[in-house]
């Protein structure tokens, strides 16, 4: 599979010494922004636990393709994603933290505090 992958990619942009071409991306993505904070706010809690690890795999991958590229001496293509993925990775965070600081049981409170300090 990885070398299926790498002779795409040295097929794709070569791979020639010395050389920092920009890599073009094999598939024409949008990219997004980053999620507000506001937003964020109006999902539950499992919701916001789903999304912290899809973009924590997100950010895996970009980083991997990151790597990758760069032992290749090509430049990562659109490297403003992984700020995106991280500041919303942090008001994640935030929302979840507002909210244990919030809740009203102790208990509960401390368990909400516990599981968010993890991610």
């Amino acid at each position: 599979m990885m070398t299926n992958l790498l002779s795409m990619l040295v097929a794709r942009f070569g791979n020639g010494p010395g050389q920092a071409k920009l890599a073009q991306p094999l598939f024409a993505w949008p990219m997004g922004r980053s999620w507000k904070a506001p937003e964020l706010r109006l999902k539950s809690w499992d919701d916001l636990n789903k999304l912290w690890y899809v973009l924590l795999k997100e950010k895996n991958m970009l980083m991997t393709q990151r790597q990758m590229l760069h032992s290749q001496n090509l430049r990562f293509p659109n490297p403003e994603r992984i700020p995106k993925v991280r500041k919303s990775m942090c008001r994640i965070k935030q929302v979840l933290t507002e909210r244990a600081i919030e809740e009203p049981d102790p208990r509960r409170s401390a368990e909400m505090k516990r599981i968010t300090n993890a991610l």
